[in-house]
């Protein structure tokens, strides 16, 4: 501006103290379309070729994230780019843990088309930002709160309700407090500032809330919840969407499941609608016998609703007569609704139409349900991996407003299609059940899956169309295959509770396909016996099986550790 400005040299750790006040708000709209966001670092260490990485919540997504990663070069510096059409907090992750996963740095504000700089000194220690959003990103480095944790789920378990509720308030209440005496103390931070440590506090609260449905009893939960929801609301903040995206996802999944089932909409209800909605077209079909087990599954239900979690769990599920009806529903549905692709669709439109009605009621901010509306159908995309029906399709630019949203949604619709019609070229992967459809033992139908590789090192994969984590993992395999390649080796996927339609989309959307690849897709009640038999650990569970046909104990390395992986199945082949 052609005047003198007296300037000095940074020493501090951080960024002082800006000079004088901002009360500027985010930018909270979601562009038309993606605007290329970059963030140039240097760092100034000894080490050189060290990873960074943006790490930000995937779009309209409960579990996935989106990562991009690079590598410093000789001078220190190094580029990160991505697509970005609204305001994210995202990580910053410099470097790695030793068991390969990223490790976090610090947090960070991005708006689309920005381009911020960092200054990343190791030896000085000194961390500095530049660019068009640097106030509020340095302000995150600088000026940090050691909150009070909430109670654990598994602390929560054994505590009232009342003692939950007033535990989780006081930690809200000092978390917020402790924000409130930071900024008195540095008085020219930022609205910004401000508003992303009340907020994301107060999101925190009602998603610690919402998860106490999976605790206390649902009787006392449906009681509750109104009350709480309306001292606080809960389903709408003054942030940016994407700025508590983890936490509001979470919220609103949980508020949908419990608005569901307040309505009604429970599993044996759902069953029942489509035995009898006349779109259905009569394509399924409940004999008096499964009407009779269905009822006695409702009266099973409602006494559960009076237990907490736990003791519902073992009600349902340990007490042999409660079992029987339960595995009869489960099988059912799996035969009759998951492994019939127009049955399922019905459901799925269904679904998706209820859920928007509750959004449409709910007090929330019309960009929160937007976002949400479009996350309720990305959600049924990668549940059950089978293209929309037609009648979602075409009511998408009614009821999501946003263009950007809409081309995510038909984007990976379009994909399901395109996978949908895509013909096998390699060998079926997808084994016939046939061979194993009269056993029941767990054992047996281990071994007899396992037969035809003895011999070989099987590498097994217990997975769900349904699991993001699992998906996850899944893009690493073809770097996987291609560091095992030339070893005799076989990949075994057992996936659970899954349409063959959806198993057969994702084996084409990953590749998972070759001589030395086996996929199995049982039976619910084959399935869970199975898991039991090989030790489930969770979605996805991983084992290495020797020449032999032994499941070797402990964990597995997953498909993102291949040099991990390797070095096991070598140990195994010596």
């Amino acid at each position: 501006d052609g005047k003198k400005h007296k300037t000095e040299t940074l020493t501090s750790r951080y960024l002082p103290d800006y000079p004088v006040k901002d009360e500027t708000t985010f930018f909270d709209d979601i562009l038309d379309e993606a605007q290329q966001t970059t963030i140039r670092i240097l760092h100034i260490s000894k080490k050189k070729g060290v990873e960074f990485g943006v790490n930000i919540s995937k779009p309209l997504s409960l579990h996935g994230e989106t990562e991009s990663v690079q590598i410093t070069d000789s001078t220190g510096r190094t580029e990160i780019t991505l697509p970005l059409a609204y305001t994210v907090k995202a990580l910053l992750t410099k470097g790695r843990h030793k068991n390969g996963r990223l490790s976090y740095f610090t947090n960070m504000i991005l708006r689309p088309g920005t381009k911020t700089l960092l200054l990343v000194d190791d030896i000085n220690k000194r961390m500095y930002a530049m660019g068009c959003d640097s106030r509020i990103i340095n302000e995150l480095f600088a000026v940090r709160i050691n909150t009070k944790h909430y109670p654990s789920f598994d602390k929560a378990a054994v505590m009232s309700a009342e003692e939950y509720i007033a535990s989780s308030k006081k930690a809200m209440s000092e978390n917020i407090g402790m924000a409130d005496s930071i900024a008195l103390s540095h008085p020219t931070l930022s609205a910004k500032w401000k508003s992303l440590q009340s907020e994301d506090e107060r999101m925190r609260y009602s998603h610690c809330l919402f998860q106490q449905q999976y605790n206390w009893s649902k009787e006392d939960f449906k009681k509750l919840m109104p009350k709480l929801m309306a001292e606080t609301n809960m389903l709408s903040t003054a942030l940016p969407y994407h700025t508590t995206s983890d936490n509001l996802n979470f919220i609103f999944n949980d508020y949908l499941t419990f608005e569901k089932e307040r309505s009604g909409w429970t599993f044996p209800n759902v069953v029942r609608w489509l035995a009898e909605a006349p779109e259905n077209g009569k394509r399924l079909k409940m004999s008096a016998a499964d009407r009779k087990m269905f009822a006695t599954y409702d009266s099973i239900a409602k006494v559960a609703e009076k237990l907490r979690n736990e003791e519902a769990a073992r009600y349902m599920y340990e007490d042999d007569a409660n079992k029987a009806v339960v595995k009869y529903c489960s099988n059912f549905y799996n035969a009759n609704i998951q492994k019939k692709p127009d049955v399922m669709r019905l459901m799925i439109a269904e679904d998706i139409k209820r859920e928007w009605a509750i959004m449409d009621a709910c007090n929330t901010t019309a960009t929160i349900r937007d976002v949400q509306k479009a996350t309720i159908v990305n959600k049924m995309i990668e549940t059950y991996g089978i293209s929309l029906p037609k009648d979602i399709v075409a009511s998408l630019p009614n009821e999501i407003h946003s263009k950007y949203l809409r081309k995510l949604l038909t984007d990976a619709n379009q994909k399901l299609i395109d996978y949908e019609q895509k013909t096998e070229t390699e060998q079926p992967a997808l084994q016939d059940n046939r061979p194993v459809e009269s056993m029941t033992d767990g054992r047996e139908i281990f071994e007899k899956i396992i037969a035809p590789y003895k011999g070989k090192v099987i590498y097994l994969d217990v997975w769900g169309t349904w699991c993001s984590p699992c998906k996850k993992e899944m893009k690493n395999v073809p770097a996987l295959k291609e560091t095992l390649k030339g070893m005799d080796v076989v990949f075994l996927y057992l996936c659970n509770g899954s349409s063959d339609e959806s198993l057969k989309n994702n084996i084409k959307q990953f590749g998972l396909t070759g001589k030395n690849v086996v996929h199995y897709n049982l039976p619910a009640s084959q399935q869970a016996a199975l898991e039991k038999y090989i030790g489930l650990e969770g979605y996805p569970t991983y084992k290495l099986i020797d020449r032999n046909g032994r499941i070797m104990p402990g964990r597995c390395p997953r498909p993102s550790q291949p040099d991990m992986v390797k070095t096991a199945i070598e140990q195994l082949q010596e």
